[in-house]
C-alpha cells in the first residue's frame, strides 16, 4: 500500500509539474510574442554584459537574430567602430541609476539612424542582477525637431528684418518682445529696451 501511494503522489507531482511547465511556456511565448511585435529592441543582460534575452528588432538594427544573441557580450552587439561610448551610462544602470541617451547608429543596411538609448537596472530583492537595455528609433523625430528649429529660426530673422516696426507688451505695458527695425527706429539697443 506504501509503494502504490507513493507511485500516486508522484503521478499527482508530475501531473502538476507538467501542467506548471506547461503554464510557464504559455507565457513565456505570449511574452515572446509581445515583445517581438514591438518596433524597439529590446533586451537583457547580467552582470558580465552578457545577453540573456532579446527580441525581433535586435535583428533590424544590429544584424543579429535574437536567438544568436543570448550569450554575446553588449560590446560585441556594435561593430567594430560603432561602439558608443556608454560606458559611463552602463556603469550608472549597473549602480542601481536609470540612462538614457541619444545615439546615431549605422544599420546593417547602410542607413544611419538616431536611436534612443534607455538603460534600465534589472532589480531582483534591491540588488541590480543586470541591466535591460532598449534602443528606440527616433530617426523621424530628430528631423522633425530640427526642421521645427530651422523653421523657428527663419521666423525669427522675418520677424527681425520685416521694414515693419513691431514690439509686444505684457498686461503691465512692459516691452517683451521687439524686433530690429523698430529697434533702429527708436535709436535703442535691446538691453536698453
Amino acid at each position: 500500500w506504501g509503494a502504490r501511494r507513493i507511485a500516486l503522489e508522484n503521478e499527482q507531482l508530475d501531473a502538476a509539474v507538467a501542467k506548471a511547465t506547461g503554464e510557464l511556456a504559455g507565457r513565456e511565448q505570449f511574452l515572446r510574442s509581445l515583445t517581438d511585435a514591438l518596433p524597439t529592441a529590446i533586451s537583457s543582460w547580467d552582470l558580465d554584459l552578457r545577453c540573456r534575452f532579446a527580441n525581433a528588432a535586435h535583428h533590424a538594427w544590429f544584424g543579429q537574430l535574437p536567438e544568436s544573441m543570448i550569450g554575446i557580450t553588449l560590446h560585441e552587439l556594435f561593430p567594430a567602430g560603432q561602439r558608443p561610448d556608454f560606458e559611463p551610462y552602463v556603469a550608472a544602470a549597473l549602480a542601481g541609476k536609470p540612462q538614457t541617451l541619444r545615439q546615431r547608429h549605422t544599420c546593417p543596411d547602410g542607413r544611419l539612424v538616431e536611436l534612443l538609448i534607455t538603460l534600465t537596472p534589472q532589480q531582483v530583492g534591491g540588488q541590480v542582477q543586470g541591466l535591460f537595455f532598449q534602443a528606440t528609433d527616433i530617426t523621424q523625430q530628430s528631423q522633425a525637431e530640427a526642421l521645427l528649429r530651422q523653421q523657428a529660426l527663419e521666423l525669427e530673422d522675418l520677424y527681425n528684418e520685416t521694414p515693419c516696426g513691431y514690439h509686444s507688451l505684457d498686461a503691465q505695458g512692459r516691452v517683451m518682445r521687439i524686433n530690429n527695425t523698430e529697434l533702429r527706429w527708436l535709436g535703442v539697443s535691446r538691453e536698453e529696451v
